[in-house]
């Protein structure tokens, strides 16, 4: 359970803080603060969803999350994620498709930030995922 909680909600949180970095690029200290006040306000799936209203991929990205808190939120799945022991997760259906999802949900992630930022953003430099 630990595991697949690390692969969904620590990377969103993660995540969030980028979106608020790359927000602020070019911006002077006074509207870089009051930005990144702002933004850090929000819960970090309505921070998404408002930057990225016009990003086609920001579907996916809420999509997949829900999907991860479904599966997570259902007792038959919870305890079977409580049960796996690390040498044999890879035997757990559940564990065996949520990390999967974690995977493409990396890579929607990734997908966002180049569809969001143009090709020069420092983003993009800075970042290694």
């Amino acid at each position: 359970m630990r595991n697949i909680k690390l692969r969904f909600s620590r990377k969103l949180l993660y995540f969030g803080g980028i979106l608020v970095v790359s927000e602020l690029v070019g911006k002077d200290r006074g509207h870089r603060i009051e930005s990144a006040e702002e933004l850090f306000k929000m819960p970090v799936i309505e921070r998404i969803a408002k930057i990225g209203r016009d990003n086609e991929k920001t579907k996916d990205i809420l999509k997949i999350y829900d999907t991860f808190l479904e599966k997570i939120s259902n007792n038959e799945s919870r305890n079977e994620l409580d049960s796996v022991v690390r040498e044999k997760r890879f035997e757990s259906p559940v564990y065996v498709e949520l990390r999967k999802l974690s995977i493409e949900f990396s890579h929607i992630l990734a997908k966002w930030l180049v569809i969001q930022y143009p090709e020069d953003h420092s983003i993009h430099h800075s970042l290694v995922f």
